[in-house]
């Protein structure tokens, strides 16, 4: 700001010293122009020598003065009225410095750093900034960001294919059914853009599955060599079901048709609104942290409930395919398991189902 100071200062008393050797045969309108600092520079622009005279008279500490206060409030301005509307200016000789002397215009209040950058830079100059897809994204929903992460909850129900078809096709005891076999994952997902309408959805979670078994007087046994699904005639049996819990990474590629390309007095750039039509197939893996049994019954009228923790020969890793689809709001996925849910040869070959929605 001494810097700033001094050079209006000489600025100021160099076109007065110009004035007054000019005389009154002057152009009818010089412009004359102070460069300091970086981008920084002080105009004067007069229409007549008379004007120019005028300079001598001025009081120019009490004007750097009076900007100095205006820098310090943390107001700019951006244009200064000398004179107001009865004829005071900055007189060398005034003793008593009367109000309204600088009038400002334009923003009320600012910062240094801005004042420099966008009030004083040269306009000719063409700027060199790439305005990237960050400087447009804020967290509404219609903004755009390369990488956008969510906590999602999946909700839907389990059931297992056998060579391809359900095995209630051919009456076996480990016939599933649907209502009360539930699947339920929790999980943090992320979306990358790549480019266009291609994204990556990736992210990990957790999940429950329960297979419900159609027939509720199947026990489900683990013989020391396999785990068998035994029909018990001697018991009125409600529920019999099978859960395991795992943990999960996935990691699907996807066509996103929400994203677009916008153009705005900055440049270009991307813009993501979930309102367009969404699809995807990829992969995932998981690793087996729980599984039991629950079995329950009924002996003379009671009710008895059999809950077993044990492994079943249940394959200790899961991987899959996965595929997803949306619109709007609404999401739906399908996870089918490539490899059985039995270990081979320890129990029926099986593979994993699950579907449902995404919240």
């Amino acid at each position: 700001m001494k810097k700033i100071n001094t050079l209006l200062c000489m600025g100021l008393l160099c076109l007065s010293m110009t004035a007054m050797a000019n005389g009154p045969h002057s152009a009818k309108e010089d412009t004359v122009i102070i460069e300091f600092g970086k981008n920084s520079r002080v105009v004067i622009i007069t229409q007549t020598a008379e004007d120019m005279r005028k300079l001598a008279t001025l009081d120019i500490n009490q004007m750097i003065s009076d900007l100095n206060s205006s820098l310090d409030s943390g107001q700019v301005a951006l244009e200064i009225i000398i004179e107001d509307s009865t004829g005071a200016v900055y007189q060398r000789d005034t003793v008593e410095r009367q109000e309204g002397g600088l009038v400002y215009y334009g923003e009320s209040s600012t910062t240094d750093s801005n004042w420099k950058e966008s009030e004083w830079e040269d306009p000719d100059e063409e700027s060199e900034k790439e305005i990237s897809w960050e400087d447009f994204w804020d967290s509404d929903d219609d903004e755009y960001k390369r990488t956008r992460g969510a906590f999602e909850i999946e909700i839907g129900m389990n059931n297992w294919l056998e060579k391809g078809k359900f095995p209630d096709a051919n009456g076996e005891l480990y016939s599933i059914k649907p209502w009360g076999s539930w699947y339920f994952g929790l999980g943090h997902t992320n979306r990358t853009h790549v480019t266009g309408p291609l994204l990556i959805n990736w992210g990990a979670g957790v999940s429950w599955y329960t297979w419900k078994l159609e027939n509720t007087n199947v026990r489900i046994i683990k013989d020391p060599d396999a785990t068998v699904f035994v029909e018990d005639p001697n018991v009125n049996g409600t529920k019999s079901k099978l859960s395991a819990t795992f943990i999960n990474a996935t990691l699907v590629p996807m066509l996103d048709f929400g994203y677009s390309k916008e153009e705005n007095q900055y440049g270009s750039f991307r813009k993501y609104s979930q309102k367009g039509f969404r699809i995807g197939l990829g992969g995932y893996m998981g690793y087996r942290i729980d599984s039991w049994t629950k079995f329950v019954y009924k002996d003379n009228g009671d009710k008895q409930k059999d809950k077993t923790k044990s492994n079943y020969f249940m394959n200790g890793f899961r991987y899959g395919v996965r595929g997803q689809m949306g619109f709007r709001g609404m999401d739906m996925f399908v996870n089918y398991d490539l490899n059985n849910v039995f270990a081979e040869d320890r129990g029926p070959e099986l593979n994993g189902l699950s579907f449902g929605i995404i919240l």
